[in-house]
Formats: C-alpha cells, structure tokens, sequence
C-alpha cells in the first residue's frame, strides 16, 4: 500500500473536517481559496486554509474515485466536489452553478460508442448533507446529471439525455458520489457550466464576454463553498 503522505504530500490527520475535490486548477483558485501551504503529492495535491482542505485530484473518473476512496483514512466527515460541466441545453446558461441531486453512470466510452448505455445504478449525493446545502444556498439549480465518458459523442446523445431529464454532464460525480458512499463519509457537489451541446463546445474558444461570466461563476461558487464550510465549522 502506497504511503497516504506520497500521494497526498502531507498526512491524514493535517486535513480538514471538510474537503473540497476539484479536477483542475482553474487560474487563481488558490488565491480565491485564500489557501498559502500548497504541497504536491504523487498524484494528488492539497493545501488547507481555516476552514477546509482543497485536494487537486486530476481529471477524470479513476482519480476522482481513487482520490475519494484514500481520504477514507482522514477523519473528515464532509466531501464537496467542485467542477465545470456542460448544459444539455440552453435551458441552463454559461455561468449557472448547480448541484446534482442525482447522477447517470454513461462512464464508460465503449459502451456510449456502441449504444449499450445502462443507467440503472445512479449515483447520489448523502440527501441529509444536500438538503443542508440547499438551505444554505436556496437559489442553487438543483438538475440530474450523467457522469459522461466522452466529449465527442456528448451531441449524439442530446436527445437521450434530455428524455432522461438530464441537465448537465460531466466526468466524476457518479465515481465520487459511489466512492463517498463506500467510505461512508457525506458528500455533494456543485458545478459551473462552461459550455453547451450543439451550442457552445466544450473546447471552442471563448469570446471575453463569455469568459467574464465563467469567471464570475467560479468567484460565486468558491465563495459559496468558503462561506458553507465555514458554517459546517461552527456547528461541530
């Protein structure tokens, strides 16, 4: 067994009661996270400010869900997962934060190449610990998601997706809602949008005016989640 200390960079008992799962680090997020200890583990990165613990996973659903199964050996009890997706529609516009009250495991390319899409088994975030959330912030989307395991055929299952009612995709809820579970410790999530099907694509370019409010959404978001863990903080 690989040491927690490599991977991580720092050991178990120097992580918060809260921490908070991002698959990349967008500019200036540590700063917004007011968070000056970064270290760099092997593959996992994290730093801590007063009330929460950032961990850079690395994209994708393997480290979300291999990240999320190593902080079993922490003592926190409150996961937060925090990344960008893509609208179904434009229903939901660049900038809208969200959280998924539930989530479609389409994972796996292979089967979304060949059409064998099993959405039985949908991941969830702990209902408790999302209803405490959604008191906090009222305003929040609350959508369905598919934890989708490729960009390209993103289009082609526009229609399913929206028979399935879902709002947004992504790439990592489903292995870190599942993985949460496992370890049995309390977890949600809350996303962006930054692009959508047959509309705005995942890897176009972005005008200035879209990535102000982009910008926007994660300033809202990471002040969300600061304030949020704060609270959690005052009621242990």
């Amino acid at each position: 067994m690989v040491p927690f200390e490599q991977l991580f960079g720092r050991p178990a008992a120097a992580f918060r009661n809260t921490i908070v799962l991002t698959p990349f680090l967008s500019k200036g997020l540590l700063e917004s996270f007011q968070i000056q200890n970064w270290v760099r583990g092997n593959p996992f990165s994290c730093g801590s400010n007063d009330h929460l613990t950032l961990v850079h996973t690395q994209i994708g659903a393997p480290f979300v869900g291999d990240c999320t199964l190593y902080l079993e050996e922490t003592a926190a009890e409150c996961l937060l997962f925090w990344g960008a997706c893509g609208a179904v529609t434009s229903e939901l516009p660049l900038g809208a934060l969200a959280t998924p009250e539930e989530v479609l495991n389409c994972e796996s390319f292979s089967d979304l190449l060949h059409q064998k899409i099993n959405t039985d088994n949908p991941a969830r975030p702990d209902a408790a610990f999302l209803e405490q959330f959604l008191n906090f912030a009222p305003d929040l989307k609350k959508v369905r998601c598919a934890a989708f395991g490729s960009f390209k055929l993103e289009d082609q299952y526009q229609e399913f997706l929206k028979e399935k009612d879902v709002g947004v995709v992504e790439m990592e809820t489903a292995a870190f809602f599942h993985a949460a579970e496992q370890t049995g410790k309390k977890a949600i999530a809350l996303l962006y949008v930054t692009d959508i099907l047959k509309e705005k694509h995942v890897f176009a370019p972005m005008s200035p005016s879209q990535q102000t409010v982009v910008q926007l959404a994660q300033s809202k978001g990471v002040q969300l989640i600061q304030n949020f863990a704060q609270q959690l903080n005052v009621r242990l």
